[in-house]
C-alpha cells in the first residue's frame, strides 16, 4: 500500500519542497533467507513555497509532514525531522539533481532495513555487494563499523511520523536511475528489489557485539592504485591497520593524502634476511597500542611473518606449511603423482642426471624458491635445458635465502586454471575457478618466451565434472601442506581435459573449446596437475574481480583470520545467491619492447580515446608510466604495463572487448 506525505529540505541557500510517496516493498517470491526489507520512496518536486520551516543554523535539515495546518499560511502540521545521515543523503541527491538539465524529474530511492537484530558485520556491505547493479545510481551505507542494528517494530499507519521512524532505522540508502519515465517506477523498484534479494540475503548482521581489532600489516604495497580496497575493507570491518614498512613509504606521512587508510605506521627494515623476524616482532611491540594480529600478502615475507605470529601468539597457519608452499620442489613431491619431476643444484648435477635418466621434451624449469612466473622457462632441447637450469639456479643464489636449486618437470599440455579457496578448519566454505589463458611460453617453443600471465577469465568455462575434480584435488593439496584456515590462490593444469585453448577459425576469438584431434574418448580421466599454492589472497585485481563477480572479498577474509574473528569470517563468505553476476576478464597488457616509457598513462589515454569502453572497465592499474623502465618480453623478470578488469554479461562479448582493447592499446618508448 502506498502512502503520501510532504518533505521540506532546508539549506542555507533555499528550501526545496516535495510530495513524498512511499511504501514498504513487497516480498520477492522465490528467495529464502531474505535478511532485509525496503522502504520505497519517491520525491516529486512541487512549486509550493514553505513559509515556516525548521529554524536551524546547520547546513541542512529535512522534515516530513502529513499536511497543511492552515491553507492560507501554508504552515505544516507537526514536522518529523530526519536523522542527519538521511538528511545528508537526500541533500546530496537533490543538489546533484539540481545541477542537471532534468531537475524536475522525480527522485526514486530505497532505504534498507534489517529483519535481524544484532551488529553490523561490515559497514560498507551495501556498497560492496551492489556495485554495478543495473538501475542503481548510488549506494550509501548509513551506519558506522560494528554498529548495533535494530529492527523496525512499527505499526505502519502511513503517517509522516511512521516514515521518519522507519528511515531512522535504515542501514543504507539507494538512489535509483529513473530511466525513461514515471510509469515504470513500480517495475524499477521490483527489479532492484530482486537484485537486493540476490546480493544481500546473507548474514550481514551478526548476533553478538564485535570488539574492534588492530592489525599490523607488513609491507604496505606499491601504491594506492593496487591496494586501496584492501585498506578500505579493513576500515569497514572495524579493523585499525598499522603498516610496517621501510622509511619513506607512501603511507608513512601522518599528514599525507592516504593517512586515513591506516591508523599508524612503524618504519622498519623489512628485507627478508636472518634478522627479519626479530625486526617485525620489535616493530609490533614498539607500537603504543595493543595489536591483535599480524599479516602480509607479500610472498617472500609469508614464512617470516608466520614465525613472528607464532612467537607473538597471533592467529596464523603453521610456518612449516608456508615453508612447504614456498618450495616448488617440495610442493611437487608431496603430490600423489610427481610426474617424474626432479631437482638439481646446477648444471653439473644436471649433466650427471641426464647420463642415467631419459627425459621427454618439452620440459618446464623453474627455481625451487620463487614467486609468480619468475625464471620459469619451457625448453624443447638439451641446450635450452642447460641454459634454463643455469638461469633458474642463479635466480636466488645471492638472495638471503641462498637457494641455488631448480626443479625440472614435464610440461602439461592442457588448460591452466586459477582456483581460489576459503577454508575454515579444513572445510571449503567458498571456492571459485577461473581460466588462465595461455602465456607466451605456451604458444611458442622459443626459450625466450616466459609464463607471465596474459589474462584470467572469471568464471571458468570448463565442464562441471572437471571443475569438481579441480576443487577436490587442490583442496587435498592444501590440506597436505598443513593449512586448515585462510585464503589460498592455487594454480594448476588439466591433463586429458575435454577442452583446449585455441583461436576459433570462424569467429577469431581465443577461448576454451572442445578439444580437437587428440580426443580423450573417455579412456582417461582428467588429471589435475598442481603448479603452486599461494597461501594468501589472489592478486589485487583478481581479488577485486572475484568480489565484483561473486561478492566475496578475499582480503577481508584474510584479515578476519589474522585477528581470529571466526564469526564474521564465516558470515561474510557467502556468494550471490544466483551465482556469478557477469563475465570478467583480468587483462594483463604486456611489454612488447624494452626502453623508457614516454606515454604518461597508456591505459587512461585508451579509455579517453574510446569512452564507450569505460562502462566495461570498473578498475584498472597502470604499472609502467612515463619515465619507467620497460625490460621487454625477453627478460626473465615479470613484466607488464597495465592490468584491467573488463566486464560483459556474456563471455563471448567480454572476450571481444578484450581483443578490441589489445588491438587499440598504444604507448611510446624511447631507448
Amino acid at each position: 500500500m502506498a502512502y503520501r506525505c510532504f518533505l521540506a529540505l532546508t539549506t542555507q541557500d533555499q528550501i526545496d519542497h516535495f510530495t513524498c510517496e512511499w511504501n514498504k516493498a513487497d516480498t520477492v517470491k522465490g528467495f529464502v533467507g531474505q535478511k532485509h526489507e525496503s522502504i520505497d520512496l519517491t520525491l516529486y518536486p512541487t512549486k509550493t513555497i514553505v513559509t515556516k520551516t525548521y529554524n536551524n543554523k546547520d547546513a541542512a535539515s529535512a522534515a516530513c509532514f502529513d499536511g497543511y495546518q492552515n491553507d492560507d499560511d501554508k504552515e505544516f502540521c507537526t514536522p518529523w525531522y530526519l536523522a542527519p545521515e538521511i538528511t545528508s543523503f537526500i541533500t546530496t541527491t537533490i543538489f546533484e539533481r539540481n545541477k542537471g538539465a532534468d531537475n524536475k524529474s522525480p527522485i526514486i530511492m530505497k532505504f534498507i532495513l534489517s529483519r535481524v537484530e544484532g551488529y553490523l558485520a561490515r559497514s560498507d556491505f551495501l556498497e560492496q555487494r551492489l556495485d554495478g547493479v543495473k538501475h542503481i545510481a548510488k549506494v550509501v551505507g548509513l551506519l558506522r563499523p560494528l554498529q548495533q542494528v535494530t529492527t523496525a517494530q512499527v505499526q505502519i499507519d502511513g503517517t509522516a511520523h511512521d516514515l521518519s521512524t522507519l528511515l531512522s532505522m535504515s542501514v543504507g540508502a539507494v538512489l535509483l536511475d529513473a530511466g525513461s519515465g514515471s510509469d515504470l517506477h513500480d517495475t524499477l523498484h521490483h527489479s532492484v528489489e530482486e537484485a537486493l534479494c540476490n546480493r544481500i540475503s546473507y548474514p550481514w548482521v551478526v548476533p553478538t557485539s564485535v570488539v574492534p581489532k588492530r592489525l599490523a600489516w607488513v609491507e604496505g604495497r606499491k601504491d594506492a592504485d593496487t591496494s586501496r580496497r584492501m585498506y578500505e575493507a579493513a576500515a569497514a570491518l572495524g579493523i585499525s591497520l598499522v603498516i610496517i614498512d621501510k622509511p619513506g613509504h607512501w603511507l608513512q606521512n601522518d599528514n599525507g593524502p592516504y593517512a586515513h587508510l591506516r591508523e599508524g605506521f612503524v618504519a622498519a627494515n623489512i628485507d627478508v634476511d636472518e634478522g627479519f623476524v626479530d625486526r617485525i616482532i620489535t616493530a609490533v611491540r614498539s607500537y603504543d597500542k595493543p595489536i591483535d594480529g599480524l599479516m602480509t600478502v607479500s610472498d617472500s615475507r609469508m614464512i617470516g611473518v608466520a614465525r613472528a605470529c607464532e612467537i607473538l601468539g597471533y592467529s596464523t597457519s603453521p610456518s612449516s606449511a608456508y615453508i612447504l608452499a614456498g618450495d616448488k620442489y617440495r610442493t611437487r613431491i608431496m603430490e600423489p603423482d610427481t610426474h617424474g619431476a626432479f631437482r638439481v643444484f646446477g648444471t653439473d648435477e644436471l649433466d650427471k642426471v641426464l647420463r642415467s635418466t631419459e627425459v621427454s621434451y618439452p620440459l618446464i624449469v623453474k627455481p625451487c624458491l620463487g614467486w609468480g612466473s619468475q625464471a620459469v622457462t619451457k625448453v624443447s632441447t638439451e641446450d635450452e635445458l642447460f641454459q634454463a637450469v643455469e638461469k633458474a639456479c642463479d635466480c636466488h643464489a645471492l638472495s638471503p635465502q641462498k637457494r641455488s636449486d631448480a626443479v625440472i618437470e614435464p610440461y602439461i599440455d592442457g588448460p591452466e586454471v586459477d582456483a581460489n579457496f576459503v577454508l575454515l578448519n579444513g572445510e571449503v566454505i567458498f571456492c571459485e575457478i577461473s581460466d588462465d589463458f595461455p602465456s607466451p611460453g605456451d604458444l611458442d617453443a622459443q626459450q625466450s618466451h616466459n609464463f607471465v600471465e596474459t589474462m584470467v577469465h572469471i568464471p571458468s568455462a570448463l565442464p562441471p565434472h572437471e571443475l569438481k575434480a579441480i576443487r577436490n584435488a587442490l583442496h587435498q593439496s592444501i590440506l597436505r601442506q598443513g593449512f586448515l584456515t585462510g585464503t589460498f590462490h592455487c594454480e594448476a593444469r588439466l591433463q586429458y581435459s575435454s577442452h583446449e585453448f585455441r583461436k576459433d577459425s570462424e569467429n577469431g576469438v581465443e577461448d576454451l573449446y572442445p578439444r580437437q584431434g587428440k580426443t580423450n574418448d573417455g579412456k582417461k580421466s582428467v588429471r589435475v596437475y598442481l603448479l603452486e599454492i599461494n597461501a594468501r589472497p589472489a592478486g589485487y585485481l583478481e581479488t577485486v574481480g572475484v568480489n565484483l563477480v561473486y561478492g566475496v572479498d578475499y582480503f577481508a577474509q584474510q584479515m578476519l583470520f589474522a585477528v581470529n574473528d571466526e564469526l564474521r569470517y564465516r558470515a561474510l563468505c557467502h556468494p550471490f545467491l544466483n551465482g556469478p553476476r557477469y563475465n570478467l576478464s583480468v587483462l594483463v597488457l604486456q611489454e612488447d619492447v624494452a626502453g623508457i616509457m614516454k606515454t604518461e598513462d597508456a591505459t587512461a589515454e585508451l579509455l579517453h580515446q574510446y569512452p564507450e569502453l569505460e562502462p566495461h572497465v570498473p578498475l584498472y592499474a597502470t604499472i609502467k608510466k612515463k619515465g619507467d623502465r620497460l625490460v621487454g618480453p625477453k627478460s626473465s623478470e615479470v613484466h607488464f604495463i597495465a592490468w584491467m578488469l573488463v566486464t560483459a554479461e556474456k563471455r563471448r562479448d567480454c572476450l571481444r572487448l578484450v581483443e578490441r582493447i589489445r588491438s587499440n592499446f598504444r604507448y611510446e618508448v624511447e631507448s
